[in-house]
This record gives structure tokens, C-alpha cells and sequence, in this order.
């Protein structure tokens, strides 16, 4: 065990080294990476938000647009919908997933500008399902 150990440890240290460079050169790998986890994050968030308001389905917007913008290696919080259904039609992300993220995008925008209110709950429900279908498909 002690001269088989020691070539194994040193494959992991300088496996584990590369990919720590990798991340550094790479911005857009990085971002990709830690997409899921930032959604996530911003998620938690709107369970703070009291009741049902514009704020809510703002932060759900704005959680849904980073995700993807991090996954395709744009800038997401600048994403129309439209934009949106364009890049993942370009990636070829299946149809359903386009069409799901799109109108959940143009909803919680209509709700932030006056339209009929999203619930902090809802709104988190929908962006894991949307995030959960476009997990597979998107960055690849």
C-alpha cells in the first residue's frame, strides 16, 4: 500500500492542479460551472421577499437571465426574452425548453411592469423546473 499510495495521491494533486489553472485562464468555463449553484442562490433569495409583489418576479427574472447568460457565456442580466429564445434556438436546446423559458421570462416581466402578480412560491417552483429542463442542454 505504501508504493501504490503515493502515485495515486500525485495524480490527484496535479489533476486537481490543472483544473484550478483551467478555471483561472477561463472566465466563461468558471461562470458556466457555478451557474447551477448562483441559481440556486438567488432562489433562496426570493423566499425572503414578503408576499407577492414586482420585486419577487424580478429577482426570479433576474435569476433565470444570469443563469442562462452564464451558461451560454453572455451577459444575462441584459437578455430580453426574445433574445433568450433566439440564443437557446441557436444552441439547439429541444423546443419545448425554448418555449417554456421564454414565456416564463415574458410572464415575470409583465408582472414586474403591472400584470398580474407571481407568487414568491410559483415563481420558484417554475424557474427550477425551467432551469432543471435547460440543465442537460445548455453549455454543452
Amino acid at each position: 500500500a505504501g508504493l501504490i499510495l503515493p502515485p495515486f495521491l500525485f495524480g490527484g494533486l496535479w489533476a486537481g492542479q490543472r483544473r484550478r489553472e483551467r478555471f483561472a485562464l477561463d472566465s466563461t468555463l468558471r461562470r458556466r460551472h457555478h451557474a447551477l449553484r448562483q441559481v440556486r442562490k438567488g432562489l433562496k433569495e426570493i423566499g425572503q421577499i414578503p408576499g407577492s409583489n414586482g420585486e419577487t418576479s424580478q429577482v426570479a427574472s433576474r435569476c433565470l437571465r444570469e443563469y442562462i447568460g452564464d451558461k451560454l457565456g453572455l451577459e444575462g442580466s441584459a437578455l430580453t426574452p426574445a433574445e433568450v429564445q433566439q440564443e437557446l434556438r441557436y444552441r439547439g436546446v429541444d423546443e419545448e425548453w425554448v418555449e417554456k423559458t421564454h414565456d416564463l421570462l415574458q410572464e415575470l416581466e409583465l408582472s414586474q411592469y403591472g400584470g398580474e402578480k407571481v407568487a414568491a412560491t410559483e415563481a420558484v417552483r417554475r424557474v427550477e423546473e425551467v432551469v432543471k429542463g435547460l440543465e442537460g442542454q445548455v453549455g454543452r
